[in-house]
């Protein structure tokens, strides 16, 4: 009788544990006491060290390899409102594995991991002063008690580029180089669609100790979803902003997990440029100008 009771009892305590794992209690915006379920998400995708040497399928963000990504911002939608957010930056003990109750029921939960410069997050929208290697993902979710709290959802690269590539040496003097390209800088919440791009600039400065070398080569990035199709400008400047070379590369293909390479003298401008689409990320083509 006594083991009985003993068994009983066990079962009973196990029971309750059961119970409080999947039935948690949250309050909600209108002050209810409404049930909920704790989830850990396990983020994965394309992250590597250096956004130019992205090659392989898929490289996890585990054994605290966060990979070079910066920021993680994690958004539980319910009916097209938001209802929470979490955001991780690279420091964070638990970067890279966020977690959030949610309540039961249908969610849209929205994931960005990005190594933008500066980023903002409003109510329409995530902006970056200049945008680098972003991944994002829409994760509808219904939660109910069975649900498994750990999921591991998969992010997919938002950004193509475009690669300037100098065969001829740096001349003596530069101080800039400018690229003008169209750009979006932002990806309008909730629904992560880049927004307009828009003509703007991207910087480099260099300085004496680049000057008679060869090699240098400027990334310029942009969110996007469909194919831009845009004019490349590139205006090499020296001291007091005089021109030292200036060029256009027309009608240049740029689309998402794709890079274009443009090859050619940029200093000189006696010989025509090489346009090559990097196919590290994505199917790829060539293109002579």
């Amino acid at each position: 009788m006594k083991k009985i009771l003993l068994m009983a009892t066990m079962l009973a305590t196990l029971t309750a544990c059961e119970h409080y794992e999947f039935t948690e209690e949250t309050t909600n915006d209108k002050g209810e006491i409404v049930a909920s379920k704790a989830f850990t998400f396990h983020l994965k995708g394309d992250f590597t060290t250096s956004f130019e040497e992205m090659t392989r399928a898929a490289v996890r963000l585990e054994n605290d390899n966060t990979a070079g990504i910066t920021d993680i911002w994690v958004l539980d939608y319910q009916d097209g409102k938001l209802l929470q957010q979490v955001h991780q930056v690279a420091s964070d003990a638990d970067f890279g594995h966020p977690n959030m109750k949610l309540t039961y029921g249908e969610h849209n939960i929205k994931f960005v991991a990005s190594k933008g410069v500066n980023p903002t997050l409003t109510a329409s929208a995530l902006t970056w002063a200049k945008v680098l290697d972003t991944f994002v993902l829409d994760y509808p979710l219904t939660v109910s008690a069975s649900s498994n709290g750990n999921r591991a959802p998969e992010l997919k690269r938002a950004i193509g580029g475009v690669k300037l590539v100098a065969t001829d040496a740096v001349k003596n003097g530069t101080q800039k180089v400018s690229v003008t390209m169209k750009r979006s800088l932002s990806l309008a919440l909730p629904a992560l669609a880049p927004n307009e791009a828009t003509a703007s600039a991207n910087e480099l400065s260099i300085t004496s100790s680049q000057w008679d070398k060869t090699g240098l080569a400027l990334t310029t990035y942009t969110l996007c979803d469909e194919e831009i199709i845009t004019d490349v400008v590139v205006t090499v400047t020296g001291a007091d902003n005089v021109v030292i070379s200036q060029f256009t590369v027309s009608d240049v293909s740029v689309k998402k997990n794709r890079i274009t390479t443009l090859t050619g003298e940029m200093f000189g401008r006696g010989n025509g440029f090489s346009v090559a689409i990097d196919d590290s990320w994505d199917e790829g083509l060539d293109v002579n100008f």
